[in-house]
């Protein structure tokens, strides 16, 4: 479907004149965090107090609300070393990935599992695209094309081949020089084949099947590649967020399809959840919030909004076992129920 719509509007944009530059409103930063009145941060500082814990080595946090905004940190950068967390620290985003990646692909419309151990021993091989296709494509299809909506990464893998394809320059070029750049953030990046999480960040630690930690920062992430690799911050994902749920990064014909889910099953037979970016969710005391999770091998986090962006939340945490055990867990419920219902002290 991405590959329909992105070329049908690749010939509207080519047709009308307008080059990729041209389609999107000029980009701004996000506002600052600031609340011209005291928040009632009390439940979100109780979901993160607790840290370190057992299982969650850290936490970072950004909310916005109509009353202003409230970002923190809890828990130890590095278990080792006990160093406290950065406000500005780095982490892996996992499957938020997804988010830029269907950005990039919606930005041309307009112009157009294996073992703990064995993942961890193969951290730092090197993944084409391709080689993951061809992975894939093994297998034999699940449902007639259309009829069921199942969440996976090929379809994303297949998006950043298309945005190289379609563009003649790299997937990690195009997310910095449409998104990276444009919004200023200085904390994000495509890492391609580095391992290496560069500048300030937390350490992410898997355990291991005879329950010891293993330091897992390291981790070459071209197996998740345009479906999760992207680095970044708090303050860098609320930019995002803030831009992306307040149309200033789509055409508005364009923005639509970030809320448009297909009225089909998905694999489990529950109703679909997932638009082309973002995935649907009734949260008790807010209503409908539309947003994305993410893991990788040491990390979970999460953003997302209502629809006009008026209400946002994004995080970061450290998870022992963020990539085989439950996203949401029930702390990242607990920062994201909090922080989407955060107001000012009456």
């Amino acid at each position: 479907m991405i590959a329909r719509i992105a070329a049908a509007a690749l010939v509207t944009a080519a047709l009308a004149g307008m080059s990729p530059a041209a389609v999107a409103a000029p980009l701004r930063p996000a506002h600052s965090c600031e609340a011209p009145r005291p928040l009632d941060t009390t439940a979100l500082q109780a979901a993160i107090a607790s840290l370190p814990s057992v299982d969650v080595g850290a936490a970072l946090v950004r909310a916005t609300g109509p009353d202003g905004c409230w970002e923190a940190t809890a828990g130890a950068a590095d278990r080792r070393t006990g160093a406290p967390v950065p406000q500005d620290a780095r982490f892996r985003i996992g499957s938020a990935t997804k988010v830029f990646t269907a950005v990039v692909v919606l930005q041309l419309v307009a112009e157009h599992r294996e073992s703990v151990e064995y993942q961890v021993e193969h951290r730092f091989d090197n993944w084409t695209p391709q080689q993951y296709v061809d992975e894939a494509f093994k297998e034999k299809p699940e449902a007639a094309p259309g009829s069921q909506q199942h969440y996976r990464n090929i379809g994303y893998i297949i998006a950043g081949m298309l945005i190289e394809k379609m563009t003649g320059t790299s997937y990690e070029d195009e997310v910095r020089d449409r998104l990276i750049r444009p919004l200023r953030l200085t904390g994000t990046s495509a890492p391609g084949n580095d391992p290496d999480i560069r500048g300030a960040h937390v350490h992410g630690y898997q355990v291991m099947s005879d329950g010891t930690l293993r330091d897992v920062t390291r981790w070459n992430q071209s197996f998740g590649w345009a479906a999760g690799a992207i680095i970044s911050t708090t303050r860098d994902l609320d930019v995002f967020t803030a831009a992306l749920l307040g149309g200033r990064l789509l055409l508005p014909e364009i923005q639509r399809e970030l809320f448009v889910v297909p009225a089909v099953p998905d694999i489990s037979g529950k109703a679909a959840s997932y638009s082309v970016a973002l995935q649907r969710f009734q949260l008790p005391g807010v209503g409908e919030i539309w947003g994305k999770t993410g893991g990788r091998y040491g990390y979970l986090a999460g953003l997302g909004g209502t629809a006009d962006g008026t209400r946002r939340l994004v995080y970061g945490v450290t998870a022992n076992d963020a990539k085989n055990g439950d996203n949401p867990t029930p702390i990242t419920q607990q920062i994201v129920l909090a922080g989407m219902t955060l107001s000012a002290r009456q």
